[in-house]
């Protein structure tokens, strides 16, 4: 696409150059950051490893332990770390150029309002992982509770890495549940009504899913659910404001002016004459009044 919206159009070998030099940036930007965050992925897997320390040492003897139950398993999870950071800390300048690379195909509108939409999500994805973080401790504790004396904890480390990303990633996901019911409002798939009416139903499945993923004590209840309910709330409002924008005004045509007089838009005036004709020869003649002398007695 042309860097210049005002320019001239490219051709299509043109588009497909710019797509491989911006994919070219995005590789390069990517396989830096990631080598940059391997020198430190020993501290990233200490930190991801904090929630299993900390639940493992609530637990006591019989939580278990991770291993390696491969010779290369280490390696490939510092690796794999290395990898996810570095999207992570290349993602901003990432984006930057994917948008350098799309912006000028958009519309003036458009273009003011990817930036924002953008910013919120990816500001709603962030609290989800952060709050994700916080409560993987509950969650870590409560899955090394079902050993028992003949079975014993004994995770892999990869298996615990990928655990642990796939639960950051959901309750990322999860958060961006204001933002798609903004969508979908804006497309009138769901109205507040909706929300409203279920939202006892919507309680109960996170006092559930709270009671089972953290500790019996009602904190620790309340420090998960109080969030995901509030997350539910703002959806509710988002819903609202949404259903409260006025719609475009459109202009009152001809045909609309003829619906109301009672007359079908389209019809000429010919055919109005005749559907008058038609009324008066159906009409009763005792009925009929005489214009020129009043009614006949």
């Amino acid at each position: 696409m042309s860097a210049d919206p005002e320019g001239p159009a490219l051709t299509f070998w043109d588009h497909l150059d710019e797509l491989r030099t911006t994919l070219f940036h995005i590789s390069i930007t990517t396989v830096v950051a990631m080598v940059a965050c391997y020198a430190l992925s020993d501290s990233l897997r200490d930190l991801l490893l904090s929630p299993f320390v900390k639940a493992a040492a609530t637990i006591g003897s019989g939580a278990g332990s991770l291993v390696l139950l491969r010779p290369t398993e280490g390696f490939v999870v510092q690796l794999k770390l290395a990898l996810f950071a570095g999207l992570i800390v290349s993602s901003p300048l990432n984006f930057w150029h994917l948008w350098r690379f799309i912006s000028p195909g958009l519309h003036e509108n458009e273009r003011r309002a990817a930036l924002p939409f953008i910013s919120v999500a990816t500001l709603l994805f962030l609290t989800g992982v952060l709050f994700g973080f916080q409560i993987l401790a509950y969650t870590t504790g409560f899955f090394l509770q079902f050993a028992t004396a003949e079975v014993s904890n004994q995770w892999s480390l990869s298996a615990y890495i990928g655990f642990v990303t796939q639960m950051l990633l959901a309750f990322g996901i999860i958060f961006e549940l204001p933002l798609v019911i903004w969508i979908l409002a804006r497309m009138g798939l769901v109205t507040q009504h909706t929300l409203r009416q279920y939202r006892r139903h919507a309680i109960v499945v996170i006092l559930v899913i709270s009671a089972i993923l953290t500790p019996p004590d009602p904190v620790s209840q309340l420090v998960m659910a109080v969030p995901l309910w509030l997350l539910y709330e703002l959806s509710v409002l988002v819903c609202v404001l949404v259903l409260r924008e006025p719609g475009p005004q459109e202009p009152v045509s001809d045909g609309a002016q003829d619906d109301s007089l009672g007359t079908a838009p389209g019809v000429d005036e010919e055919d109005r004459r005749e559907s008058t004709n038609d009324a008066a020869a159906s009409e009763d003649p005792s009925e009929r009044t005489d214009t020129r002398g009043g009614t006949r007695g």
